[in-house]
């Protein structure tokens, strides 16, 4: 059964992800990109499979492909179809029926009038069967994940996904939605925040230990190193795909607030992997004694983004705080190099300003330092004043 997979807003770094995920569980499944936001995959993935995801917001069986003839589609025979569609459902005595559409720029009021267009073909064809009770997208194109749940329509209910890709409507019916309940708890949810220093989000986190993780994961399972922990949203994204982690800090209060939110998740969850979590200096990491032993194969983090800001930066104040920066990350890199395990993987979120970021001032240095650039993805929101820029790294 074909498979649409819906990416959400850093479609890029969402795709890498998908990738790297059916690598580590040896799904050889073809994979093709049909659309920026779109993938479809040859056969579904299991909800445990989509369940790890960071990036991605919906999967759908594919339904069917409307050809859209000169950039004009047959909306009859996409209300046919639809009504065709919902005929097949058994269900109580009412049905509701969502409509999440992708890329094609519809307005409320097109989407309204073939939500009728459906219903009264429906009724039509089937006068005795359950009434229909439409879910539209208020004020955008698509359902929330939020919405879906809320009108539970998937278990018992349907939402059919639509998006247009050049000539050719790809129809779908959602099997799966993130669980953003989830993620939202371990976002805003946890005990110990701190949004002073600004807080990696959990999607984010997730994304980079799965682009960071080997393609097939070694056993024992590699332990994650974040060398910059914070508040340990690295840390716990890791125990819940069932890696251990160690997390080190400079700040004593962070590494309070890391230990609170473990013990936190700890109550959330049972059978969680070990986690080690200690005052360290990520620019002096052949220094730490826990790190002698074993040498770090993946290292996932986010390091100082800088102040907080409440306007954007001038030319000037950017290269005075690149220049402030700087230093930190050289010596970090040049800490790790002496640590790192030879093709370990390094994924770390730099920050990136209007009039430039760190990476670039970088790149010179990791050469010769024995990394190679893999992969460079931005995040971040136009409204955002500094973006993070994601770095994937391998040592030699």
């Amino acid at each position: 059964m074909q498979t649409l997979i819906e990416l959400g807003r850093t479609p890029e770094l969402a795709a890498a992800e998908v990738a790297a995920v059916l690598g580590r569980h040896r799904r050889r499944t073809p994979v093709r990109r049909v659309a920026p936001r779109m993938l479809l995959l040859e056969e579904p993935l299991t909800p445990g499979l989509f369940s790890e995801l960071g990036g991605s917001v919906r999967q759908a069986k594919l339904l069917t492909v409307l050809e859209a003839r000169g950039g004009r589609l047959d909306e009859g025979a996409l209300a046919r179809l639809l009504a065709s569609e919902l005929g097949k459902q058994t269900t109580g005595s009412k049905l509701s029926v969502g409509f999440s559409v992708v890329g094609a720029g519809w307005s409320p009021a097109r989407l309204l009038n073939l939500a009728k267009a459906v219903k009264r073909l429906y009724k039509h064809d089937q006068p005795e069967a359950q009434s229909l009770r439409f879910v539209l997208p208020e004020g955008r194109e698509e359902l929330s994940a939020k919405a879906v749940a809320k009108h539970q329509l998937i278990e018992g209910n349907v939402e059919f996904l639509l998006f247009l890709a050049g000539n050719q409507l790809f129809l779908g019916q959602t099997t799966q939605i993130q669980e953003v309940d989830d993620w939202a708890e371990r976002d805003v949810g946890k005990v110990g925040r701190d949004a002073k220093k600004g807080m990696l989000p959990p999607k984010l986190a997730r994304m980079m230990l799965n682009i960071a993780l080997p393609e097939p994961l070694s056993s024992p399972k590699p332990r994650v190193l974040d060398p910059f922990c914070g508040t340990g949203t690295v840390l716990m994204e890791a125990l819940l795909l069932g890696l251990p982690a160690i997390g080190l800090d400079s700040d004593p209060a962070q590494v309070a607030l890391s230990e609170k939110n473990m013990a936190w998740l700890k109550r959330q969850q049972s059978n969680l992997p070990d986690v080690q979590i200690e005052l360290g200096n990520a620019t002096v990491l052949d220094n730490q004694p826990s790190l002698q032993a074993s040498r770090p194969a993946v290292v996932v983090t986010e390091g100082y983004l800088g102040p907080a800001l409440h306007a954007p930066l001038s030319r000037p104040q950017t290269q005075a705080l690149q220049q402030q920066l700087l230093p930190l990350y050289q010596q970090f890199f040049a800490s790790l190099a002496k640590m790192i395990r030879p093709g370990g993987c390094v994924v770390i979120a730099l920050p990136c300003w209007r009039y430039g970021g760190i990476a670039e001032l970088l790149l010179d240095d990791l050469k010769p330092l024995g990394y190679f650039i893999v992969n460079q993805f931005m995040y971040g929101r136009d409204d955002q004043f500094v973006h993070r820029d994601i770095l994937t790294l391998r040592w030699r």
